[in-house]
């Protein structure tokens, strides 16, 4: 398989591990789709929960931009 559903595999492992949620694969591939080479990135793959910058950041770029969402 290729790099972007080793991804989705990983993320939806973390999911159900981590989240005990149900992964949801066409959002998780939407998702990193959207993200780009960023996805596969060493420092995109994490943030800092703790810095309030990078949590706007996110929110600002990637929740209202390429989701959507308010």
């Amino acid at each position: 398989m290729g790099r972007r559903y080793d991804l989705i595999e990983a993320c939806a492992k973390d999911l159900e591990v981590k989240c005990g949620m149900l992964p949801e694969p066409d959002l998780l591939d939407r998702v990193i789709k959207a993200c780009g080479p960023a996805a596969f990135a060493a420092e995109g793959a994490t943030i800092d929960p703790e810095d309030p910058a990078e949590r706007e950041s996110i929110r600002s770029h990637f929740l209202v931009r390429k989701l959507g969402l308010r």
